[in-house]
């Protein structure tokens, strides 16, 4: 009896598409009170051209700065640790629950390390004042010993932490021009 149920159910569903087909396949094609068409109408509408973002990039291009960072293994592994115990944000961004396992389980400990092995990590900057202030942000530069600024023209500056703030992530730099 189930059988035949279904069956039935499948038919009475079938009956009602074929019902309901021509009048849903009308509604695209429905007029608005005026007698126009309205989807014709927005089908047959040119396209509208955006404007380009080329020239403002080509503009802003020079104030934008790479930021080059050195510092010590040791200080590096003690800034992930730090950033692990935060609360805020448990695994960082890009971050997973698996990644301080899969470190550790890959990690090689009997393997001989060398804390005074430079780690290098690269963020970016955006020069603000034309004295040489750049901001950028705070995670980059906090265990940083020494900041480089590398320009659109591949000069590279010597950098100085002005100020650094961990609840916005921002820091100020100062390129010296010496």
């Amino acid at each position: 009896m189930t059988a035949n149920r279904a069956r039935l159910t499948l038919a009475g569903i079938g009956c009602a598409a074929l019902i309901l087909f021509p009048v849903l396949s009308n509604a695209q094609t429905s007029s608005d009170a005026s007698g126009n068409n309205l989807t014709r109408e927005a089908q047959s509408e040119d396209a509208i051209a955006l404007p380009s973002l080329a020239p403002l990039a080509e503009r802003v291009l020079p104030a934008v700065v790479n930021i080059s960072v050195e510092m010590n293994e040791q200080t590096a592994v003690q800034g992930e640790a730090d950033e692990g115990n935060r609360g805020a944000i448990p695994f960082g961004p890009g971050r997973t629950p698996f990644d301080q396992f899969l470190k550790r389980f890959f990690e090689q400990p009997f393997q001989f390390r060398n804390p005074a092995q430079k780690v290098v990590a690269l963020g970016s900057g955006l020069i603000i004042d034309p004295a040489g202030y750049i901001v950028t942000n705070n995670h980059v530069v906090a265990n940083a010993e020494k900041v480089t600024g590398i320009f659109q023209d591949n000069s590279r500056h010597t950098t100085k932490v002005i100020g650094r703030d961990e609840k916005t992530d921002i820091a100020l730099l100062k390129v010296d021009t010496g």
